[in-house]
């Protein structure tokens, strides 16, 4: 065990030395190399040893407190390195990225894309941003259909965003517009989804993802759109007759009119009036053809309102 693990210290010291976006055989073959010199030993102390150290009674109580330090030992080393909780930087040529090196970070919470003040690290190694990811989403599929709509996904959230600034709203609202569906490019359901008497729970997708990167201020407004149709078809007696074919459907499998009892109990959350005003941009953002500025626009509004890893 000792040979085997003093080995895999130089196939990773080896793995570290290589230089970034070169070949990928040799990476490869050390990485599986790392694998078999590790996961073996550990196979092997988990499984046979934790055996001689309980006997037939103790054996499975053995193997999870092995197994038990085992998760210890690389919840301390993560925290001593910066592989968990500090740092962590993958150096590498990442398909997407215009041939670009790109180092993504993760930091306190939750992974994020560091922010940078122009596009290289002081080791002039290219940043990619949270702007740059959402955008490489809405680029490879907000072509899409919008659900029903005559427009795409892409058309939708930027006419959304559009309303969203054009009322003054504050840079992470109108964040929140333009990335309020975002929930429907990350899941891989249909189009017709709505047509098959399913409902997507896009917008919990949605939030799910968008927590990583944004706080509540910008995320709540995003899991509660659907909600906020749905309060505002029990408290506004005009607001139905205002609603597309297509969302109306929707909102019979979204559990359609709220109670008396639910629109008070939606009221009292956090951020309603904010989800309010964003229900309202996004029926209005379904206009096909509307000339509304690009995703280039919004970039600096969705950096400025992110969350900073401590």
């Amino acid at each position: 065990m000792f040979y085997s693990l003093l080995l895999s210290s130089f196939a990773l010291f080896a793995l570290g030395s290589l230089r970034a976006g070169g070949g990928h055989i040799l990476p490869t073959v050390l990485v599986g190399l790392v694998g078999f010199l590790v996961i073996g030993p550990y196979a092997y102390l988990a499984g046979a040893i934790a055996l001689d150290f309980g006997g037939k009674h103790g054996g499975a109580t053995s193997s999870g407190i092995i197994d038990g330090v085992g998760y210890l030992g690389g919840i301390l080393a993560g925290r001593h390195r910066g592989a968990h909780f500090g740092e962590f930087r993958v150096d590498w040529s990442v398909p997407g990225a215009g041939g670009r090196r790109v180092a993504f970070e993760r930091g306190g919470r939750a992974p994020v894309y560091a922010p940078a003040a122009g596009s290289l690290s002081a080791r002039g190694v290219a940043v990619m941003r949270i702007s740059d990811r959402i955008i490489e989403i809405f680029e490879a599929k907000g072509g899409a259909a919008y659900f029903g709509e005559p427009v795409s996904q892409l058309e939708h959230a930027l006419q959304a965003a559009y309303h969203a600034e054009r009322e003054n709203a504050p840079p992470w609202l109108v964040a929140a517009a333009l990335l309020h569906d975002i929930g429907h490019l990350l899941h891989a359901m249909p189009e017709h989804v709505a047509d098959l008497g399913i409902d997507a729970r896009q917008e919990d997708f949605g939030h799910a993802w968008l927590a990583q990167y944004f706080g509540p201020e910008a995320t709540a407004p995003v899991r509660m759109h659907v909600d906020a149709k749905r309060y505002l078809c029990a408290t506004d007696e005009e607001y139905l007759s205002q609603l597309s074919p297509a969302s109306v459907q929707s909102l019979q499998l979204q559990g359609g009119f709220f109670s008396g009892g639910e629109a008070r109990e939606f009221e009292r959350r956090p951020f309603v009036r904010e989800a309010v005003r964003l229900r309202r941009w996004d029926d209005l953002a379904k206009v096909p053809g509307m000339r509304v500025p690009g995703l280039e626009h919004y970039r600096a509004m969705i950096e400025a309102s992110q969350l900073r890893a401590s």
